[in-house]
Order: C-alpha cells, then structure tokens, then sequence
C-alpha cells in the first residue's frame, strides 16, 4: 500500500487461460461480421465489391451503408449525404445522379460534391434509392 492507503501491487500473470477471461471483456471495435447465409430475414445483404469501378463506398461499421437523410425544419428542406467515398467521386456522382435522373424520369438532380470530405449531397430524399444503387453496385 502506498502512503493513501490505496492498494497499488501489481501481479503479473503469463497464463494464457486467465488472458482469455480478460480478452472476453474487452468491447470489440466493431460488430462482428453476420454469419453467411444464403438469405437474411432484414433484407440485408453482404458487401460484394466490383473491382472494376473507380470508386468505392464502404459501409459504416456496423455494416450499414453511408448514406443519411436530414431534415431541415427552419428551411423545410431534404437533404441526402453520401459519406466515405473513395477514389474517383467525380464519376460516382455521375453514375448515381444518372440512375437518380432515371428512376424519377427527372433530367435534373440536385448534387454537390465535397472532394476534400469524400461526401456528396443531393438536394431532396433520395436515400432508399441510392442505398439500392449501391447494393446493385456490391457495395
């Protein structure tokens, strides 16, 4: 005991059996990949990455897409962020303002681009539609 009263020995233990019960205590960083099936009661489906494409969206770290619908209450105003975007942005936001373009029949989605970021908004909420371009995608 130091001069606090507070006990401050330390045993250093080597027995790997007693470093698994600590192990088990430790939070994991992420959760842990879903074991694979052939189908999911969700709806959720794995990550299966095209190679060929110049860009790439991860997923969150709980296996979710990076996509996020805000609302604005002052301004009534719908905005959709597409976040962890790498490699070429430039032609992600082509490619999936063309299939935003198709899907509403509509020659004209709003979209900015945050090179630095890696994130793209678009002007309205289009969340669904771009999480089901980027599972067609294997994102």
């Amino acid at each position: 005991m130091d001069s606090r009263g507070v006990n401050t020995e330390v045993e250093v233990v080597d027995d790997p059996a007693a470093w698994a019960t600590v192990e088990r205590l430790i939070a994991d960083t992420t959760v842990p990949f879903p074991k694979p099936k052939a189908e999911y009661p969700s709806g959720w489906k794995p990550p299966t990455p095209n190679k060929d494409l110049p860009y790439f969206v991860p997923r969150t770290f709980n296996h979710m897409h990076s996509v996020k619908m805000s609302f604005n209450r002052l301004k009534q105003r719908r905005l959709t962020t597409v976040r962890n975007i790498q490699g070429d942005i430039w032609a992600l936001e082509r490619d999936l303002t063309a299939y935003l373009c198709k899907i509403r029949n509509d020659p004209y989605v709003t979209s900015s681009v945050h090179e630095a970021f890696g994130k793209i908004y678009y002007r309205g909420d289009h969340e669904n539609n771009i999480k089901v371009w980027l599972e067609k995608q294997g994102f």
